[in-house]
């Protein structure tokens, strides 16, 4: 007897987004760029996020955010990513 497993891939995603944070004396905008591979039978799933834009107040302040904060809000954009690609 021969068996035949048919395996649904699934398809890769990346897409690029804003993140806003929004409190009463200021504004914080990210751009990103998330992909996600949900891997496959032979490998693990995949996931990878670069923000390349961040904006104060309408100002940029990406070089500030790379050198100080980034560490702070990467896990929250991360998850903000996460929970709004496109289906």
């Amino acid at each position: 007897m021969v068996y035949i497993r048919k395996l649904r891939r699934f398809v890769k995603m990346k897409y690029k987004g804003t993140y806003y944070l929004e409190e009463d004396s200021y504004t914080i905008e990210a751009d990103y760029e998330y992909y996600y591979d949900p891997g496959g039978w032979e490998y693990p799933p995949e996931e990878d996020l670069e923000i390349y834009n961040v904006k104060y107040n309408g100002e940029d302040f990406s070089d500030f955010f790379w050198d100080y904060v980034e560490d702070k809000m990467y896990d929250n954009i991360l998850e903000y990513a996460r929970e709004n690609y496109p289906q």
